[in-house]
């Protein structure tokens, strides 16, 4: 389960912003220099949307929806950026921020799990063990460094996933954070904030990932289904 997870979050790149040419746009000439954009919706229909606050990025021109971010990595902009993680090699924005919460939980849950096992296999006895000195040293030595290892994977983890939440909930990415572009945004409810990266379905099924991203990279920042 961890390594799909892993591989969801790694291998989406729907956090991409289009630069397809039909992205096509104008000014206003009644409004002056207003953005907009047409599309052709599923049914052949034309559709005007107004992007007043839609930029283009220096570095790449792509046109983009707020909040979306140029990583110098990638080399694409980002739609609401947190960080590039080089675990995952790919950036956590948008539409794999859920993908990654699950990937921490799923590795969390693994190192706990380690370290249980370590500990109930001190715990009880094992008749069929060998009970040569050269056996029980090197079953202590795999036991040290596999609690070590779960321990420094379990708190990495964990830290990541606090601020992880913390970014959510004070709905400011990292980079946002950095260049101070959050704090103007309009105070939401923690759970509505929540559903606008896992979805709008049960929060039972937040953690299991059995549905992707419904909404289209083309429009404005919008909460999916699960």
């Amino acid at each position: 389960m961890a390594v799909r997870i892993g591989a969801l979050a790694g291998w989406d790149d729907d956090n991409f912003c289009e630069r397809s040419l039909w992205h096509c746009l104008y000014f206003d000439d009644i409004c002056g220099c207003t953005l907009r954009r047409l599309r052709s919706n599923k049914m052949g229909s034309s559709e005007c949307l107004q992007r007043e606050d839609w930029t283009v990025c220096t570095r790449c021109e792509t046109y983009r929806p707020p909040r979306a971010h140029h990583c110098r990595i990638c080399k694409r902009c980002i739609r609401r950026m947190d960080h590039h993680c080089p675990w995952i090699n790919n950036c956590v924005g948008e539409q794999n921020q859920k993908y990654f919460i699950q990937f921490l939980v799923y590795v969390g849950a693994l190192a706990a799990y380690a370290i249980i096992l370590v500990v109930v296999s001190w715990v009880v006895e094992c008749p069929e063990c060998s009970s040569e000195i050269s056996v029980k040293q090197s079953r202590i030595l795999h036991c040290v460094i596999l609690v070590l290892e779960s321990a420094l994977f379990g708190m990495f983890v964990s830290a990541i996933l606090v601020d992880q939440f913390q970014a959510i909930f004070s709905d400011e990415t990292a980079v946002e954070q950095v260049q101070h572009q959050g704090p103007f945004r309009p105070h939401k409810p923690k759970l509505a904030l929540l559903t606008e990266v896992c979805g709008r379905g049960h929060p039972v099924f937040w953690l299991l990932p059995c549905a992707g991203v419904s909404h289209r990279v083309d429009e404005p920042l919008l909460s999916h289904d699960v």
